[in-house]
């Protein structure tokens, strides 16, 4: 329709302008495509636990570069013999001076070689936080993969159950079955569909997991992009054991602190070498001779002052031994502390090795034929029941053994993934590679 006036063609356009915006969907609410390698990088670029080891890193840095610098020179001035109190232009004496310290050469470097230990121990703090964060992240991404699958799996059941009801009501209005099979079929579906709306919850709560690890509303749609992997996992126990001992962000923290307490047992044990300062001053003298016979004042002379000063801290050495006794306590410390966490990589990674080998032997079960045999046994089940060869029991025992098995597919492929994410992560917490997977 043409509108006749200016005034209708404005309220057409406006009214298909409204329309227009009802039919576009919500940007908000648009769900977002995201593989497992996208979550793992957002959420290293979210998180706030990350943020805070990279400040750790850079305070770490400045201790370094405060350290590095030589202590600031001192700027004297004096006036002595003077006549009066607080009258320093009649002072006999004037000087202008510069001080400076220095420390034995070997204090600084034990010093700079211990807080750069410090640097490498947050550097290897920041890959801790990393890989427990990717561990994570892995784990919510499958436990989000897991929900979607068994909702997957119990649609698919209903839809088998829709049919089963279908044959029963239709065997029931031509008097060839019983009223009891269509409330049988009614029944299983209505169990399914309230166990449907249970996992569909579940998977809201996974998903909101997700989204928290990744920065985002928890109501945020998610389209997940990946599957779950499948065996054969080749790798072998030896390698992945030289892996961790070589990667591990624990056994990095252990070494770190075992250098770091070489150089402050090292440095502890130079505190008994002397320190050293140097003076240099400009001075200023009156009253040299000769004198005047009349006042008595001579004459003045300018001049140059040096002074140089030793510290000697093996006079008193009990201080300087006692540091050094605190120094060689922590570095066994450290020695201690490394080895149990050795041991503990090893034994994480050993667990967590076995966890993804069986995990696999529970993929190939379902792995030959027993998955397509499920389902032909379904489909056969169905037309021997419209065909009055079977009863309602039977078959609705062929769609409990379908879905269960896949239900356990699921599961297994779950448990294989998540076995593999805690490999990757094996030792980086006292427990990792050790939990359960759900």
């Amino acid at each position: 329709m043409i509108p006749t006036s200016p005034r209708k063609a404005v309220i057409l356009f406006m009214a298909a302008l409204g329309w227009a915006a009802m039919a576009l969907p919500v940007s908000g609410q648009e769900g977002q495509t995201l593989s497992l390698a996208d979550a793992v990088a957002r959420a290293l670029q979210y998180s706030p636990e990350l943020a805070v080891a990279r400040a750790d890193i850079r305070a770490a840095s400045a201790r370094t570069m405060q350290a590095a610098a030589f202590a600031a020179p001192e700027l004297t001035l004096s006036w002595e013999a003077m006549p009066a109190f607080f009258k320093p232009a009649d002072a006999d004496e004037r000087s202008l001076g510069i001080s400076q310290s220095f420390e034995f050469p070997r204090k600084r470097r034990y010093r700079l070689q211990a807080l750069r230990r410090e640097e490498d121990l947050a550097e290897s703090r920041l890959q801790n936080e990393r890989a427990l964060l990717t561990a994570r992240v892995k784990r919510a991404y499958f436990q989000a993969l897991l929900a979607g699958r068994r909702i997957e799996n119990l649609e698919k059941a209903v839809a088998w159950l829709q049919q089963f009801a279908s044959m029963a009501a239709s065997r029931y209005t031509a008097q060839s079955g019983t009223y009891l099979e269509v409330l049988r079929a009614r029944v299983e579906k209505g169990k399914l569909e309230s166990e449907l709306i249970l996992r569909r919850g579940e998977a809201e709560q996974c998903r909101a997991a997700l989204n928290r690890l990744l920065g985002n509303p928890a109501s945020l749609p998610l389209l997940l992009s990946d599957s779950f992997g499948e065996p054969p996992y080749t790798r072998s126990l030896a390698q992945e054991t030289a892996d961790r001992l070589r990667l591990n962000s624990r056994l990095l923290q252990g070494r770190s602190m075992l250098s770091r307490e070489h150089s402050y047992l090292d440095l502890a044990r130079s505190a008994f070498w002397p320190d050293l300062s140097l003076a240099v001053s400009r001075q200023w003298l009156n009253g040299q001779p000769p004198y005047d016979a009349g006042n008595f004042t001579g004459r003045s002379t300018n001049g140059w002052a040096i002074e140089i000063g030793i510290r000697l801290p093996f006079l008193w050495g009990k201080g300087t031994r006692a540091e050094a006794l605190l120094a060689r306590a922590g570095l066994e410390k450290a020695e201690t502390i490394f080895a149990a966490l050795e041991k503990d990589v090893r034994l994480a990674t050993e667990v967590a090795f076995r966890r993804v080998k069986t995990a696999e032997a529970q993929v190939d079960v379902f792995h030959g034929s027993l998955l397509r045999d499920s389902g032909d046994q379904l489909r056969a089940g169905l037309e021997l029941y419209r065909l009055l060869r079977i009863d309602s029991w039977q078959l609705l025992d062929l769609l409990r053994s379908d879905l269960e098995i896949h239900s356990e597919y699921s599961l297994a492929l779950f448990r294989f993934n998540l076995a593999l994410a805690d490999l990757e992560a094996a030792g980086e917490t006292e427990s990792m590679g050790v939990e359960n997977e759900e």
